[in-house]
């Protein structure tokens, strides 16, 4: 195992923290990860060793209900996500920061 990771603050651990999908950055030393509240980003320092030792960061989310997956754009750096729905789900991208 490589650890646990906190997707929600403890003193609430409902549905907003609850994990919905994951996208590896292709060089392995970060990923995205999609809950029903946040996108989070973990950062390795030094490679995939142990999940703690991740540094996490809260990324700009479009507030939509029931978003589902998450993976990168590795051609403009942002990212894309989509909420549940039966059809005619929006997709929505966020553009990378820096």
């Amino acid at each position: 195992s490589l650890g646990n990771i906190v997707t929600g603050p403890e003193e609430s651990p409902g549905p907003e923290g609850a994990a919905t999908s994951a996208s590896f950055w292709p060089g392995e030393d970060r990923f995205l990860l999609r809950t029903y509240g946040r996108t989070l980003e973990f950062v390795a320092p030094d490679g995939l060793d142990k999940l703690d030792a991740f540094a996490s960061i809260a990324l700009p989310s479009p507030t939509i209900d029931h978003d589902e997956a998450v993976t990168y754009d590795i051609v403009n750096g942002g990212y894309w996500t989509i909420p549940e729905a039966p059809e005619g789900a929006p997709i929505w991208y966020v553009p990378c920061e820096e």
